[in-house]
């Protein structure tokens, strides 16, 4: 062990220097020169008022802790070497170029660190914990592939400073086992932008609740943002999976990148199709928002689509075997099925078609087939919206936790128009507004009108509005109800 106290020692590239055990800087200045090398082969620190001004080399075989100054200057380098597991303590330094060569070990952090030109590659990890790895605004990340990347095994993420329209790479895996980089693209405001990858996809989005076990890649990427509010709907988001990391059901050529919205996972139909590349895949989402993202596959085929244009349908769900023939009993809906955005999980009404789209989780077990039937029911005819009219009287009450009201949209799949029943079991003042899927408000039905118990219908003219999904809220003292009504334009 070498231990320097109160000395100046200088290392210059006339003079390397291997330690070949540990080396203690307590309370010296270390100073190593450009184009000089420090070898320790065993655990170096820097403690106490201990001073380390790096120019050239530092090469570490064991763990690396400063609690003192480490001063990482222009072209210098630490460089994690040799075989085993090594800590990193900056201490609060910034790093000027890191470079990993671990013979397929890791380098764990702990605490943030912060790099400021380079972080390379040749052979093993950096594992993060619960820390943060920040590359600075000019830093890049080189040579990670699936053998050697960022490991965000814990609360830590993989940070860049000053992201913008040039795409980054943050090449990243939940385990040392599993590589499943993202490639991000910030078109809004230039920000500071950081990446997790989880072990798997969620129900809920985070790790605390239950995971997906089919139907999607099993891994998830959180994307967060130093300011909020400057990238919504601005970024591309492109995850990277193997082979191995499709679960059952999952399927590859109905592929979608879907985005858990605080409340839902929410995908945009459009943007379903097969994922590129050969084992690793890559599938890209555009205008995207911070949060968390995984990929699942979005089509499930109806064993008939013969209901004609414009009418509805009833799905139902049939499994054991190939055939048709025994209803549902061991089918795992883990996530509610959906129809263009949103619909309940088991029966449900939507427009005829031959393409259902699924949300993440929604799949057969292994063994288990799917089969939708459709029962088609011709669509209502339909008149030009009209104020609403008187049906019924009614003198009846409800609880007062239900606000008095009974609300329904029929149909609540249509290409042209709906009718909206409202019957009110008291005197109120009511309000309805019809919002598209986006949340901005298309149409508002009643401003605020007083309303006398009684049964009262309004007729909504869709000839005008675009396919999608639509919600439309009705506003009480007591109660606020949405339902939502999906627009199909053939």
């Amino acid at each position: 062990m070498l231990r320097l106290s109160s000395v100046f020692f200088l290392l210059t590239y006339l003079n390397p220097f291997n330690v070949s055990s540990q080396l203690i800087n307590d309370g010296a200045m270390l100073f190593i020169e450009s184009g000089a090398t420090l070898t320790v082969k065993g655990n170096a620190s820097n403690l106490n008022s201990g001073i380390l001004d790096l120019y050239g080399t530092l090469d570490i075989s064991g763990n690396l802790t400063n609690s003192a100054t480490l001063t990482t200057q222009s072209n210098s380098l630490v460089k994690f070497s040799d075989s085993g597991q090594s800590q990193f303590l900056s201490g609060g330094a910034q790093i000027y170029h890191l470079e990993i060569n671990k013979d397929n070990s890791s380098v764990q952090l702990s605490d943030d660190l912060a790099i400021s030109d380079m972080l390379t590659f040749n052979s093993g990890h950096v594992q993060l914990g619960n820390h943060n790895l920040i590359m600075q605004t000019s830093a890049s990340i080189i040579n990670a592939n699936a053998s050697r990347f960022v490991v965000t095994n814990g609360e830590g993420y993989l940070e860049k400073m000053s992201l913008s329209a040039t795409p980054f790479l943050f090449p990243a895996g939940n385990s040392t086992a599993n590589y499943n980089p993202l490639i991000l693209t910030n078109s809004g405001t230039t920000d500071h932008f950081g990446v997790r990858v989880l072990d798997g996809v969620y129900e809920d989005g985070e790790e605390a609740t239950l995971p997906i076990t089919g139907g999607v890649v099993n891994a998830s990427w959180e994307v967060i943002e130093n300011t909020l509010g400057g990238s919504v709907d601005l970024l591309t988001v492109t995850p990277q999976w193997a082979q191995d990391d499709e679960l059952p059901g999952f399927n590859r050529n109905e592929a979608v990148v879907s985005w858990y919205n605080g409340s839902n996972w929410e995908l945009n139909p459009n943007e379903v199709g097969s994922a590129s590349g050969g084992n690793p895949y890559t599938f890209t989402r555009n205008n995207g928002s911070p949060g968390v993202y995984g990929v699942s596959s979005a089509f499930a085929n109806p064993e008939s689509c013969a209901c004609p244009p414009g009418s509805s349908a009833m799905i139902m769900y049939i499994s054991n075997s190939p055939s048709a023939d025994t209803v549902i009993s061991d089918f795992q809906i883990v996530s509610d099925l959906t129809i263009e955005y949103g619909i309940s999980p088991d029966t449900t009404v939507f427009q005829a078609g031959c393409n259902i789209i699924l949300t993440p989780g929604f799949h057969a077990q292994a063994g288990v087939y799917f089969h939708a039937y459709l029962d088609c029911s011709e669509e209502q005819n339909l008149i030009e919206w009209i104020p609403p009219i008187l049906v019924s009287e009614e003198n009846s009450t409800l609880d007062e936790n239900s606000g008095g009201l009974d609300f329904s949209i029929l149909p609540n799949v249509s290409s042209t128009g709906a009718i909206i029943y409202i019957t009110s079991h008291e005197e109120q003042r009511l309000q309805l507004l019809l919002y598209d899927q986006n949340g901005r408000l298309v149409k508002t039905i009643i401003p605020g009108d007083n309303f006398i118990p009684g049964t009262y219908t309004f007729n909504l003219q869709l000839d005008t509005y675009v396919s999608g999904m639509y919600y439309v809220q009705l506003i009480s003292p007591m109660d606020i109800q949405t339902r939502r009504m999906v627009v199909v334009k053939n």
